[in-house]
């Protein structure tokens, strides 16, 4: 799908993560890249066109979302569970400028079982995907929300003319170290999707 040309609005970056701290996210600066594991972990089926394995690395891979970087630090032992906000470029082939802030909260690391699906799971994804669509008509974009296969997507514009400005969700992973990490995750905001909304929506 063909969307509007539009740049990266740095200053609406810096009010989400803002936002998002007034009310209850800690900020956290994750790394850009991670090792390959954590990449592959979290990334969609088709994730050979979705990661920029073009820039993969020594010793990790370019991140292509903050989603990767939180787990990063979750398998390193750095980042207890609570509730979290980044900000981060997302490195993937079809996308050539692109920012992000991204939501998590984490439920418990490094255990040696899965967390059980409860309706908690749930519950907190949604509360950071109404929380995000606070922050989204505080700037001005109207918007509704879509069921999908692994969660739930906020999209803006016209039912013939939809843009996805955001992803909402929970995983249950399992790394190299035979534990699980489990969290619930949001898009907090995306540019220069979201200013390519607004710019639709405008007409």
């Amino acid at each position: 799908m063909t969307v509007e040309r539009a740049t990266i609005n740095w200053r609406r970056l810096g009010l989400a993560v803002e936002f998002y701290k007034g009310h209850g996210f800690e900020y956290v600066e994750v790394p850009w890249m991670a090792p390959q594991q954590i990449v592959t972990a979290i990334s969609p089926a088709e994730a050979e066109p979705w990661t920029v394995s073009k820039f993969k690395l020594i010793g990790g891979q370019l991140i292509g979302s903050g989603e990767q970087g939180f787990l990063s630090l979750m398998h390193d032992g750095k980042l207890d569970p609570g509730r979290y906000v980044t900000c981060t470029p997302c490195y993937r082939d079809v996308f050539l400028e692109f920012m992000k802030v991204e939501l998590i909260h984490i439920f418990a690391t490094a255990m040696t079982e899965e967390l059980p699906q409860s309706p908690l799971l749930g519950l907190t994804q949604r509360g950071l995907l109404s929380r995000a669509r606070e922050f989204f008509g505080v700037a001005g974009l109207r918007t509704a929300i879509l069921d999908t296969d692994i969660g739930q997507d906020v999209v803006a514009g016209t039912a013939d003319r939809p843009i996805e400005v955001g992803s909402y969700g929970w995983r249950s992973v399992k790394l190299d170290d035979d534990r699980f990490y489990t969290w619930a995750y949001g898009t907090g905001l995306a540019e220069p999707r979201f200013s390519q909304a607004l710019a639709r929506q405008a007409g």
